[in-house]
């Protein structure tokens, strides 16, 4: 009975979820495994909307890279972050990655930032819109730690631990970190694909314009003809009784 009323809040917590999008980037040492990726979010219950594999021009590359910079301030907190939840599992120091402050400069921040370009202009890189209730926390679980060698550790099913490199710079996939960089990141990738914002603003706008205002337009019409005593009530009494939604 108790794992059946599990099932039912973890069923209702999903389905209050947000319905986001969020940018997912395969690098060029992932590329390969773009497929058995693509299943994996698939199988979370994760939408492809859109996805494309092309070549980033290194100024593409050194822009990102600026926008990022807020985001990758955080990695040393992370790295700390991701240590304690192991030492709190009751993971023995031996099955942590011994991760020293020069190995952690291979980050991109602290990186040669040419070092990066080079990086993610030697090869194609799939990019793509993913879209769910919860998208982009469940995207990010998906990736596991940033660095590889700690989600080889902590999270071995991770798409990091299968598919990512030796360092934090070849951790195979990004992705976005909150609702406002997912906005971002997807504009600046696919700057031809509209917003959730422009999408729901048009759709009011087609909505007002073909349903709405011409009922409103004759009801008011109406109101001038008949000069009610209360003209809120009549209209309010005309419109239900002229609702073109029923059936």
């Amino acid at each position: 009975m108790e794992e059946e009323n599990e099932t039912a809040k973890s069923s209702n917590q999903e389905e209050y979820k947000e319905f986001e999008r969020t940018l997912v980037l395969i690098k060029p040492n992932a590329i390969s495994k773009s497929e058995a990726i693509e299943s994996i979010i698939k199988e979370e219950g994760l939408l492809i909307l859109k996805k494309r594999r092309t070549y980033l021009k290194p100024e593409q590359v050194r822009n990102f890279f600026l926008r990022c910079l807020d985001e990758e301030d955080n990695k040393y907190f992370r790295i700390y972050r991701d240590m304690m939840a192991a030492e709190a599992a009751g993971f023995s120091k031996s099955a942590v990655p011994d991760i020293r402050i020069d190995d952690a400069d291979t980050k991109v921040e602290n990186s040669d930032i040419e070092e990066y370009v080079d990086f993610m202009t030697s090869g194609p890189v799939e990019l793509l819109i993913v879209a769910g209730r919860g998208a982009i926390s469940k995207w990010l679980n998906l990736m596991g730690p940033e660095d590889p060698k700690m989600a080889r550790a902590l999270n071995p099913d991770s798409i990091r631990a299968k598919f990512g490199g030796e360092n934090i710079l070849r951790n195979a996939v990004y992705g976005s970190e909150n609702i406002d960089k997912a906005e971002q990141e997807i504009k600046y990738f696919f700057p031809n694909v509209r917003s959730e914002a422009d999408d729901k603003l048009k759709a009011s706008g087609e909505y007002l314009s073909k349903t709405v205002n011409p009922i409103l337009l004759k009801g008011l019409m109406q109101l001038c003809r008949q000069k009610p005593d209360n003209p809120l009530v009549w209209l309010a009494d005309w419109l239900l009784a002229n609702n073109p939604t029923k059936s």
